[in-house]
């Protein structure tokens, strides 16, 4: 009995025992749950019956300057998958068949994760409205078709490279979408509910929302018309060509403005990362994550603004322009073009016409021919510390300020690298990287009267009233040159249309200057002429330009390769259209009078296309008939306004003929040099320039004739 009751009070015990430390470990989880973790749990109580919805701002629109919609955003539906919400019942293969039926999706882009009801995820990213539509008609618990919008950019490739494109969250990527991105998303907003526990919205339960604001639009400087003729002009020429790439930048010159910029091969906006062709395509096939992400990149870089080359002949134009602002020389300064520069022993260099010189000839003449050796004596003339100066007051070395992003500012020489070789090189478009949007901008600077403008592509940010909230106003960065200066570039470019190396582009009735340039690109550790970049300007009209184009053919693979031609080409195909639709129209009256060139000293064959390209005519006097190969003298002089009804006689001549040239207005050390090449003996003065001469110049001149030269100061 004893052991009994002794049992039974241990039972007890423990039992007592037990309830008090069940209601102490109780006590001890209310405190921890109520005071001392109690925050944590409230908030995490909150975060799992409270939804908090995205309300999704509205991406403004990008136009072009005429009110044509260059980017957009659409409704568009993305489905999901909620496998916690799929009834346990439901036959997830037929699903999975519905889905790709309407959808067109690959079955294995989702099935795994379907029939293994792997958490939430997106089917894909967007599809139509009758697709969704049909795949709420299933009825399905836990699929999902939530609404979005999607950024569509109705003319596909056109401008690809300034509009650029977003990603699936709409963040803008690359051109005005990323550099622009912040004002075009706007404010999202959001709605705060409470929810069940598979996160349905409860009725009858208060909701909290936080408005959105839609971004603004940008109103760029695009014309889209005349963009489209450039880039199916960049295609034909790429084409025609079978070039690397193809490149044309319009611009106003007295503001800045962006018209038009476009490089061939582009790519399709809507798909970006869509390759462009079967060899890119193939190319693409095994690489890996890093470098399809540097494929894509390359695709997408716009090489207007980042790319540099060395820019050729058409940067005599900066060497010109620096040479007439420094009084260092006039259109009429004389200078001797031998072929081959040799003061530089261990690097001699060429004109481009080496083996036929132009010989003693006008600035404004090897303008229009672009004779490198008269850039040469020019740039030397100019001098380092001057030219240098100028090299920095043109932009090159420093981005322009474009609005965009991606934009190099060029390479060139550090000042005390910048030698006397270095200037030669340079004051014909060798030995220094620029881009084509630093070329465009400089020139522009040269033919709007000296103003360097800033480039902008974008004019201005509207609001959902088409109110404007910023604009985009002209900016002068700094005033380089004279309208004096400018005035006489125009007249020589003018020339090079008409006359030069840029004849390509001449149209009756119509003023257009230009230059053209030929630059060997440094390839393989070498300089190699079979890597050549085409290139050329053209004004429009050529006293007072109110447009600029820059076209560039990389690496073109025809049997003439210089900017006269393929680049010339480019820019006469996009003539045919763009002139018209902008409005410039020629003057068939002020086409009737036209001026007389220079021929005497050219072969006769040369003087005659010359002639015949400007539709001069002309005839030819000679007293015997065996001597024909050069012009001795012209009937009209240089400079002469010719008519419809004019006729020019040029006295011709035969090779063992000379002709004296025209020296006055040299250095003493530069008509010594023509003086020894000539043969004839000769006695010349003291003093630092000639003013006179014996015989005159043109005239013929035989061995026994004696040259008297008389110098002044």
């Amino acid at each position: 009995m004893k052991k009994y009751e002794f049992s039974d009070r241990k039972r007890i015990f423990f039992v007592k025992l037990l309830i008090g430390l069940t209601f102490i470990y109780t006590i001890y989880k209310l405190v921890d749950v109520q005071v001392i973790n109690g925050p944590k749990y409230r908030a995490g109580a909150l975060e799992q019956t409270t939804k908090n919805i995205r309300i999704s701002s509205e991406r403004g629109d990008i136009y072009d300057r005429n009110g044509k919609k260059l980017a957009v955003s659409k409704v568009s539906y993305t489905p999901w998958i909620y496998s916690n919400e799929l009834p346990d019942e439901i036959d997830l293969e037929k699903l999975a068949d519905d889905i790709s039926t309407i959808t067109g999706l690959e079955k294995s882009i989702f099935y795994d994760r379907l029939i293994n009801r792997q958490g939430n995820f997106k089917i894909t990213q967007w599809i139509e409205k009758d697709q969704a539509e049909k795949l709420k008609d299933l009825k399905v618990r836990g699929l999902r078709v939530e609404e979005g919008r999607q950024r569509y950019y109705p003319f596909a490739s056109n401008a690809s490279y300034i509009i650029g494109f977003t990603d699936i969250d709409n963040n803008g990527i690359e051109g005005i979408e990323n550099r622009y991105n912040n004002f075009l998303t706007g404010t999202r907003g959001r709605m705060v509910t409470m929810t069940d526990n598979k996160g349905n919205p409860l009725p009858l339960t208060d909701k909290k929302e936080y408005q959105s604001s839609d971004g603004l639009s940008v109103v760029t400087t695009i014309d889209m018309e005349l963009q489209q003729i450039c880039e199916e002009a960049l295609k034909k020429s790429y084409e025609d060509t079978s070039a690397l790439k193809t490149h044309i930048i319009a611009m106003e010159p007295k503001t800045g403005k962006i018209l038009a910029m476009a490089a061939y091969p582009d790519y399709d906006l809507n798909n970006p990362r869509e390759p462009r062709n079967e060899a890119e395509r193939e190319a693409r096939e095994g690489m890996d994550q890093d470098q399809l992400l540097k494929a894509w990149y390359d695709t997408w870089r716009n090489d207007n603004i980042s790319n540099v080359y060395e820019p050729g002949s058409t940067f005599k134009v900066f060497t010109a322009a620096i040479g007439l602002e420094e009084g260092v020389a006039t259109t009429n300064s004389k200078y001797l073009c031998n072929g081959i520069f040799t003061d530089f022993k261990d690097t001699p260099l060429r004109c481009y016409n080496y083996d036929d010189p132009h010989g003693l000839i006008t600035l404004r003449y090897g303008f229009k021919e672009s004779c490198n050796i008269t850039f040469i004596r020019l740039g030397l003339d100019i001098g380092i510390d001057t030219y240098y100066k100028y090299l920095n007051s043109f932009g090159f070395g420093e981005s322009t300020g474009l609005d965009l992003y991606g934009e190099s500012e060029g390479l060139i020489p550090s000042y005390d690298r910048f030698k006397a070789i270095n200037l030669a090189t340079t004051s014909y478009g060798h030995g220094l990287s620029i881009t084509p949007i630093q070329l465009i901008t400089g020139a522009s600077c040269i033919v709007n009267g000296g103003d360097l403008m800033r480039p902008y592509i974008v004019d201005s940010l509207i609001n959902e009233k088409n109110e404007v909230v910023e604009k985009t106003e002209p900016f002068v960065r700094r005033k380089v040159l004279s309208k004096e200066t400018s005035d006489a570039v125009n007249s020589m470019m003018k020339e090079t249309v008409e006359s030069g190396t840029g004849r390509k582009i001449r149209r009756v009735g119509y003023s257009i200057g230009g230059k053209t340039g030929t630059s060997i690109k440094f390839a393989n550790g070498k300089y190699s002429e079979d890597h050549i970049l085409a290139t050329m300007i053209a004004t429009i009209p050529a006293e007072d330009p109110k447009i600029i184009f820059l076209a560039m053919v990389d690496e073109p693979k025809t049997r003439y390769k210089n900017g006269g031609v393929v680049a010339a080409a480019l820019l006469d195909n996009i003539f045919d259209r763009a002139l018209p639709y902008l409005g410039i129209v020629g003057n068939e009256e002020k086409n009737q009078v036209k001026n007389m060139p220079n021929l005497v000293g050219m072969k006769t064959l040369d003087a005659g296309k010359m002639l015949d390209n400007l539709e001069i005519p002309f005839k030819s006097e000679f007293d015997e008939p065996t001597k024909t190969d050069f012009v001795l003298s012209q009937s009209l002089p240089e400079g002469s306004p010719i008519d419809e009804n004019s006729s020019v006689i040029l006295k011709l001549g035969g090779q063992e003929e000379k002709i004296m040239p025209d020296l006055v207005g040299l250095k003493r050390s530069e008509a010594v040099k023509i003086l020894d090449s000539i043969g004839n003996s000769y006695s010349i003065g003291s003093g630092n320039k000639v003013v006179s001469q014996m015989p005159a110049a043109g005239s013929v001149i035989d061995g026994s004739v004696e040259i008297k030269i008389e110098l002044g100061e």
